[in-house]
């Protein structure tokens, strides 16, 4: 999907893979578009506002929804797959939202254009966009790479105890959110076009393997096991590639990823990258762990990710 952001989106990010190949029950089906117009997902409740990002098979709008609490900046999303949509349904039915992930405010809202998701803006843009001005600004250090890891593991972790794996948790599936009525900065998990129902095993090889440089190729090898912990790799190959924006730059680590010995949490991160899943830590540990490194350097991550939104706002 495009990015859940009200800052300046790009527009240019994928949404999903593979999407509409007649095998794969996972896929969208993104056809007749073109009669489709912007007015078209208006709704009583929901006014669409314009493009937000660009999926593989679908556009992607930002717009206003009307809630009890008052209108909300949503993001507007067409042409679901069935996954997809059986996973937004999954997160939509837990109230409060999965903690660090995306809300989910209807998964399949009426308009003149057929069904749309509702997921609700983030206000800050996403992880990819905000590292080089953290870098730039001097403040990605260690405290902020731990709290970015704490905040996606905390999603990762949220997702799987409702049986979905994300599979592609890189920065540009990330965003930033700060909350005006609590003043709580978080981080969430968006674009669910690679995640897998667990408790649904004939959907596992119905979605694309995820970016290349994220992907579990331990488990994804030859229809291999997908477990909670095939997310465990991906969140080590993610934290390799964010380490990799403090030099100023970023870069692709390979993968499985070389592990920086001066990265916070190598160990715990090493062995996420281990060939047997049953080996890896879960989401949940690696959460711990960084919570546990940083009380140990006297902060916590809802004071580093304050800071982290005062240097975007």
């Amino acid at each position: 999907m495009g990015n859940e952001s009200s800052v300046e989106p790009s527009g240019d990010r994928k949404e999903g893979t593979d999407a509409d190949t007649d095998k794969d029950k996972g896929k969208g089906k993104g056809k007749d578009k073109g009669k489709k117009t912007l007015e078209g997902y208006a709704s009583e409740q929901l006014t669409p506002e314009g493009n937000l990002g660009k999926g593989m098979f679908s556009e992607v709008f930002r717009g206003s929804f009307k809630t009890t609490s008052g209108p909300m900046k949503v993001a507007i999303k067409p042409e679901l797959a069935d996954l997809e949509l059986h996973i937004l349904e999954k997160i939509a039915g837990c109230q409060p939202s999965p903690k660090g992930v995306v809300p989910v405010l209807d998964a399949a809202h009426r308009t003149s254009n057929g069904p749309v998701a509702l997921l609700q803006l983030g206000t800050l843009g996403t992880l990819e966009d905000a590292l080089p001005r953290l870098v730039r600004a001097g403040i990605f250090g260690d405290e902020t790479f731990l709290a970015v890891v704490a905040g996606i593991a905390e999603g990762l972790a949220s997702l799987h105890e409702l049986e979905i794996i994300h599979c592609d948790p890189k920065p540009g599936n990330l965003v930033l959110h700060s909350d005006s009525s609590t003043s709580e900065v978080v981080i969430w998990l968006i674009d669910f076009g690679d995640a897998r129902a667990l408790d649904d095993p004939d959907s596992w090889w119905a979605a694309g393997h995820g970016d290349p440089v994220l992907t579990c190729h331990a488990d994804m090898g030859h229809h291999g096991h997908l477990s909670t912990q095939t997310d465990s790799w991906c969140l080590a190959q993610c934290a390799a590639l964010i380490w990799s924006y403090k030099s100023g730059s970023w870069s692709n680590p390979s993968n499985p990823a070389w592990l920086d010995r001066a990265m916070p949490l190598h160990d715990v991160l090493q062995r996420c990258l281990q060939q047997d899943s049953a080996r890896r830590p879960s989401a949940r540990d690696v959460a711990a762990a960084a919570h546990e490194q940083l009380t140990t350097m006297g902060t916590e991550s809802a004071r580093v990710l304050q800071t982290v939104a005062s240097t975007l706002q």
